[in-house]
């Protein structure tokens, strides 16, 4: 049932995705939300709950996604603007110094060579604004509104006001006090035009020398029960998707809660490793615990061996000895080529007289060691693995796993991360597809 509310989930979320591929069909797009849903270098939009970086709205959440997966800039884009950006800066820095060498100037004005490489600059400039703003689809102008014209309108005005000066080259009459006012009002326009490139640019989610953006929600968080060795284990599952700036692809990140398997590691392993053989071994679990250790997870477990034998007396076991001892198992989560996650478990540390020590190395203790400190834990694991399979068609096949690892984080956590590389042309099928399935999830629900 856990994993069946899974895949719900993550088809709200990507339903956010796909409602992008409607809006081009009708050619209209939702209007964000009253209020910067902008925080730092990640538009963050949160589905299905409430906190700080969401409206708590998940219809405004929405359309607050759809805009910014619509205007989002294009990698062609991201490479733009930051051209863009050098040459308008590069401009900034030609009036600068003309400013400058005009201060050292009286009366006639022989600074030809500086205003005519000021006027090649501001041509530049113009080129490449008329570049990027002539790569904007039809879909990123309407949810852009009035920013595009408002950096066309700044910027034709910059380079109307160099081609006045340039067009004062050589007139005996221009002076230092004129060229004062042109410089002045040159870098007043440019100062203009880098502010409108930066809002338009912000609002693609591009950021300043390709420091790019990323646009993210949160998938609605999920609460299952596994059953390891009869004992019911609370599993949360919080999910989050991503797309940065120029990339078609989507980044889904899955994060499983463990922390109740963290608590009940001790009666887990009890139930898969206490014996006791009258003639022969007794083996009792004294103490375990779990934690995440630089992407694996490590369990601590003390342990009492006995070894009795009935060969002398039938029927009247006698003790040959007896020991205690400490074990550090280390599980590692691999990402397999055929898209799976296997755990490797290996013994880390042994802490014990020479009999356990011997065992626990190369006898079947540490064998039976390791097998239980993984079986405990793979659930956790497979309870995010069948993402893959129950996500559309159009999707299947083509999500990679690209990590795994185990966390603390107030608890021992499972995170999963995977690559959905859905392309523009993709989404309208994605869309058909989510809509097809969404009574069958409603009714998972209810």
């Amino acid at each position: 049932m856990g994993r069946r509310f899974l895949l719900a989930s993550i088809s709200v979320g990507l339903i956010a995705v796909a409602a992008i591929a409607v809006a081009q069909d009708s050619g209209t797009i939702d209007r964000p939300p009253v209020g910067d849903f902008r925080h730092g270098r990640h538009i963050w939009i949160v589905l299905g709950r409430s906190n700080n970086t969401g409206t708590g709205d998940p219809t405004e959440d929405l359309k607050a996604f759809n805009h910014a997966i619509a205007v989002q800039a294009t990698s062609e884009q991201v490479t733009l603007y930051d051209s863009l950006v050098e040459l308008t800066e590069a401009a900034n820095r030609d009036v600068q110094a003309l400013m400058r060498k005009q201060e050292k100037q009286t009366g006639a004005v022989p600074l030809s060579g500086s205003i005519s490489a000021l006027d090649e600059a501001v041509r530049r400039v113009h080129g490449e604004a008329q570049r990027f703003l002539d790569s904007f689809s039809t879909v990123q102008r309407m949810g852009l509104r009035e920013l595009p014209s408002k950096l066309a309108k700044t910027d034709s005005d910059l380079a109307r006001q160099a081609n006045l000066l340039n067009a004062k080259v050589g007139d005996p009459s221009l002076d230092a006090q004129q060229v004062t006012s042109y410089a002045n009002n040159l870098d007043h326009l440019l100062a203009t035009v880098r502010d409108e490139q930066s809002r338009l640019g912000n609002e693609m989610g591009i950021q300043d020398v390709s420091d790019g953006q990323e646009i993210s929600f949160d998938l609605p968080p999920l609460r299952s029960s596994i059953e390891i060795e009869k004992r019911p284990i609370a599993i949360a599952i919080d999910g989050t998707m991503s797309r940065a700036t120029g990339q078609s692809g989507f980044r889904l990140e899955l994060t499983a809660d463990a922390s109740d398997l963290q608590q009940n590691i001790v009666g887990i392993l009890r139930s898969r490793l206490n014996k006791s053989d009258g003639c022969g071994e007794r083996l009792a679990v004294q103490w375990a615990s779990l934690a995440a250790q630089a992407r694996a997870s490590l369990a601590v477990v003390q342990l009492h061996l006995e070894r009795w034998t009935c060969i002398v007396s039938p029927g009247n076991p006698r003790e040959l000895a007896e020991g205690n001892g400490e074990v550090e198992v280390k599980v590692t989560p691999t990402v397999t080529p055929t898209n799976l996650v296997r755990l490797s478990a290996e013994i880390d540390r042994v802490n014990a007289p020479g009999m356990i020590a011997d065992q626990i190395r190369s006898g079947s203790l540490g064998a039976a060691l390791r097998e239980a400190v993984t079986q405990a834990l793979s659930p956790a694991v497979d309870s995010e693995m069948d993402f893959k399979t129950m996500l559309p068609p159009v999707a299947q096949g083509d999500a990679v796993i690209e990590k795994a690892e185990f966390r603390e984080a107030g608890g021992l956590h499972v995170v999963l991360t995977a690559k959905i590389p859905i392309s523009d042309q993709q989404l309208p099928i994605l869309a058909t597809q989510l809509k097809s399935r969404l009574p069958a999830q409603d009714a998972l629900h209810q």
